[in-house]
């Protein structure tokens, strides 16, 4: 099994008292006349001698990209809640929350890509993975209270085919993908973004919903907003039922049609 981290968003294991404690060190480092440290702070500061704590923390969330310190605690707080959330969920092995734009969970994303500077409806769904409104995307796949859309699906098997894994953590063997809510110890790869885990598995089902789809000939790769494409994640495997059960049905057609003639 292998984590990757997505580099949109925080990753879990980054809390508020790292981000606080990273601040720290870049002041006392630049302080100290650290050259690299003095290289970070050029883009936002001219006169280092004069920095304090509030501006190297402006730093800090500028280079994770928020536009203030506030905004990152912010974030980092709503991604706290959601994680805590998802992970009674995952106890439970059921959902308590209806999911999708009303739920708990698409509340606190919309609270996470608000904190990141996104665009924010109300009324439509937002990719769990880079927080982009389903306006602002070609194609949205649904999952049971999660999204994730064509770009994600693209940039997560990337980071797979990279092997962009991070080094084993404890708790890792009780994480579960958001989609089919398999445990770490049942998958090979997870991508673990700040809204979201998605295994390798249900990437390639993601892959194969998005070739079935309308416009995957790559002619226009981004529709305008209005046409954006949501789609339902178990449409392949609902077709596959489907088939399975059409089999079934002639099948037993079959056997009453034998068995009634043998009765004859």
């Amino acid at each position: 099994m292998a984590i990757h981290p997505f580099p949109i968003g925080i990753p879990a294991e980054v809390t508020l008292n790292d981000v606080r404690s990273r601040a720290k060190v870049l002041l006392k480092s630049i302080e100290a006349g650290a050259a690299s440290e003095l290289e970070r702070i050029e883009p936002y500061f001219d006169d280092p001698s004069s920095l304090t704590l509030q501006q190297t923390q402006l730093v800090i969330a500028r280079e994770y990209g928020f536009s203030s310190w506030r905004k990152l605690k912010a974030f980092l707080e709503v991604r706290d809640e959601l994680h805590a959330f998802q992970r009674q969920e995952a106890r439970d092995l059921m959902s308590v929350d209806p999911g999708g734009v009303g739920g708990k969970t698409g509340r606190l994303t919309r609270q996470l890509a608000a904190e990141m500077g996104r665009e924010c409806e109300q009324d439509g769904g937002r990719c769990s993975f880079c927080f982009s409104s389903q306006y602002k995307v070609a194609k949205l796949i649904v999952g049971t209270g999660y999204y994730i859309c064509g770009d994600c699906v693209e940039l997560c098997l990337n980071l797979i085919n990279e092997g962009s894994a991070r080094p084993a953590a404890d708790g890792d063997d009780d994480l579960r993908c958001s989609f089919c809510s398999k445990l770490t110890t049942q998958i090979v790869n997870l991508v673990s973004a700040t809204g979201a885990r998605i295994c390798n598995e249900c990437l390639e089902l993601c892959v194969e919903i998005i070739s079935e789809g309308p416009g995957s000939n790559g002619d226009n790769p981004r529709p305008p907003a209005s046409s954006s494409e949501v789609i339902g994640m178990m449409n392949p495997g609902v077709k596959r039922v489907i088939g399975i059960l059409a089999i079934a049905v002639v099948v037993l057609g079959f056997l009453l049609m034998v068995w009634g003639g043998s009765a004859v």
